[in-house]
């Protein structure tokens, strides 16, 4: 029930300070379809995605795409690193012809699944 899913997202909201939750409209219904939470050093953000299983490929896509705009206004933050699977590279090549992110590089054997490909964003914080 959605007060079972309140009272779930209140403890952890209290572990994770950087949470989002993301909602979209789902079968003409609005509701949630995704978690982003973030690690952050004052500087370079690092977010990673949790989707719910209501997601289509355009959610997803909307989804990285609404959060990616909202962090490069950011004030706090200088850069966000995306680590991206090979199953993934498809999105990020999209958000980077969008302008949203650059391709960095490409760790061979960086997941145990496979490499892991490097995307980053430049924010609005500036070095004092």
């Amino acid at each position: 029930t959605m007060e079972d899913f309140a009272e779930y997202l209140y403890e952890v909201g209290q572990q994770i300070p950087d949470l989002l939750i993301v909602e979209d409209y789902v079968k003409g219904q609005l509701e949630p379809v995704a978690f982003i939470y973030a690690s952050h050093d004052g500087w370079l953000m690092e977010p990673h995605v949790v989707h719910f299983d209501n997601c289509t490929k355009k959610i997803i896509y909307r989804t990285w795409v609404a959060f990616l705009k909202k962090m490069k206004r950011n004030k706090n933050t200088g850069a966000c690193l995306l680590r991206v699977e090979k199953d993934s590279v498809n999105l990020a090549n999209h958000l980077e012809k969008m302008g949203l992110i650059e391709w960095v590089g490409k760790i061979w054997g960086g997941r145990p699944s496979g490499n892991e490909y490097l995307y980053s964003m430049r924010c609005q914080a500036r070095r004092s």
